[in-house]
């Protein structure tokens, strides 16, 4: 963590999730592991589960009650909106939660 995450309560993160907050700057006239980090706060909200094999990236935001489905990336561009479900890479609307 570079910036902030926040994982709210109750939330279930299965194995393999990759939370990163930082990105490497890229510019091609420096070493890219001399170069410094984009930061961008991650939020999780409560009663989440985020499924195996997930990355998720810096600036994104899953609301409360989301449900990630396995292998998916989310990242800041990813609109989620709270109980529903989402799976891919990037994520998209699955269906709602009922």
């Amino acid at each position: 963590c570079n910036a902030k995450i926040s994982i709210g309560k109750d939330t279930l993160i299965a194995e393999n999730v990759s939370i990163r907050d930082a990105e490497h700057k890229m510019a091609k006239d420096e070493k890219i592991q001399l170069q410094s980090v984009n930061s961008e706060e991650i939020k999780i909200g409560k009663d989440v589960w985020i499924g195996a094999n997930t990355l998720i990236l810096r600036g994104s935001l899953v609301k409360d009650g989301v449900v990630i489905g396995g292998n998916s990336l989310v990242n800041r561009k990813s609109k989620i909106e709270a109980f529903c479900i989402y799976a891919g890479s990037p994520v998209k609307l699955i269906k709602e939660r009922v």
